[in-house]
């Protein structure tokens, strides 16, 4: 059997949420330059697979928040200067792994997303949260507005406390 042919067969299980945080526990009492030691107590994980679950998915820098419209132009724009060297686009954008990169630019491309069409829909969402800004702000409850008759009260106490002078 080739190499090739076994690493085919053998199966790819993806990290369960128990061996996460057992990584982080490893991590935590390893660190980060010591991987034969953290796999040693990761059964059924090598070197390799710690190394890399940590450094694209758990590690603190890594960024897993969502992707907005101006990650996505950044991501069409270098894409096109430097085309699929996804290393070196996720040291233009910091957090983000070269891994989320390239599938967050699979999906772009294929919902037929561009730059223009991207940039067209931004300000469409800008002024859609500035009227809703507009709407909360307008919709001030009745028990927020100042009472008239209690301003003028507290200008009457004011005026009689200055009464001595």
């Amino acid at each position: 059997m080739s190499v090739r042919a076994a690493k085919q067969s053998m199966p790819r299980n993806k990290f369960t949420k128990g061996e996460d945080r057992k990584l982080r526990e490893c991590v935590r009492k390893f660190g980060t330059s010591n991987w034969k030691a953290v796999s040693s107590l990761m059964p059924g994980r090598n070197m390799r697979q710690c190394k890399d679950r940590w450094e694209k998915y758990l590690s603190p820098d890594v960024d897993n928040s969502p992707f907005t419209i101006d990650d996505d132009i950044k991501i069409l724009k270098y894409y096109s200067i430097y085309g699929g060297k996804w290393k070196d686009l996720s040291k233009l954008m910091k957090g983000r792994t070269d891994t989320s990169i390239k599938s967050r630019y699979k999906l772009l491309i294929r919902h037929g997303e561009t730059i223009e069409l991207l940039e067209n829909s931004k300000p469409d969402m800008i002024k859609e949260k500035e009227t809703q800004e507009e709407n909360r702000n307008s919709e001030m409850k009745v028990s927020e507005i100042v009472d008239s008759s209690k301003l003028f009260s507290s200008i009457d106490e004011v005026y009689s406390d200055l009464s001595f002078l």
